[in-house]
């Protein structure tokens, strides 16, 4: 059988239809994203989002059991689900009369989080409150957990060998899917050490798939 593809740009197709693959005037098949990446995750409703203000950093890295984040997404064993990570935004407001140091990401396995206090989380297309298989936490200790595992940098606030003023980072990270939460454990953001009068804010965006 001949496959034949279809000269033009995106097609506009129902689900469920059978469409031609589009080529460009040249004849070869298009590589190229006609949406926005996570188009299609949002449309669908797989992806969810949690954020948090004005936190002034009571943990550090490395967070040991039962340890503060800024914030933390629980996957509980048994959702059936992974929780994708895609996107980490942060914002210092205030840097307080202590040394932040950086904004690290770090996970671990942890089967029971008994925290009583979450954060919410919302639907990243409907801004539905309910449908996420994640739990998540704001500024508050991780009670029950094991201690977490540094996993990156993310953002520094150090100052510089000439200057005093902190070299900032950029404050929106695109993760892509690189860091995968299964059911079971716990992902966090965690400052170098603790905060004085600090405020910082943060938000991570993430998609639940099947496993």
């Amino acid at each position: 059988m001949q496959l034949q593809g279809l000269t033009g740009g995106p097609q506009v197709l129902s689900d469920g239809t059978q469409g031609q693959p589009s080529v460009n005037k040249q004849g070869a098949l298009w590589v190229t994203e006609f949406i926005p990446r996570y188009y299609e995750l949002v449309y669908r409703g797989l992806c969810f989002t949690t954020s948090e203000k004005d936190v002034n950093p009571t943990g550090a890295i490395p967070l040991g059991a039962a340890g503060t984040p800024l914030l933390a997404i629980w996957n509980p064993a048994g959702t059936g689900k992974n929780i994708v990570v895609l996107q980490i935004g942060i914002s210092i407001q205030i840097m307080g009369t202590g040394a932040l140091g950086g904004v690290y990401a770090s996970w671990g396995i942890t089967t029971a989080i008994t925290q009583a206090t979450k954060n919410t989380i919302y639907n990243a297309l409907t801004s539905a409150t309910s449908g996420s298989a994640a739990t998540a936490f704001n500024n508050v200790a991780l009670t029950g957990s094991t201690a977490l595992t540094q996993l990156m940098p993310l953002l520094s606030v150090g100052a510089n060998v000439t200057s005093t003023t902190p070299t900032i980072s950029p404050a929106l990270l695109d993760i892509g899917g690189a860091i995968i939460i299964p059911p079971g454990s716990v992902f966090a953001l965690t400052t170098a050490t603790s905060g004085t009068a600090a405020k910082v804010d943060s938000n991570i965006l993430w998609a639940e798939l099947s496993v």
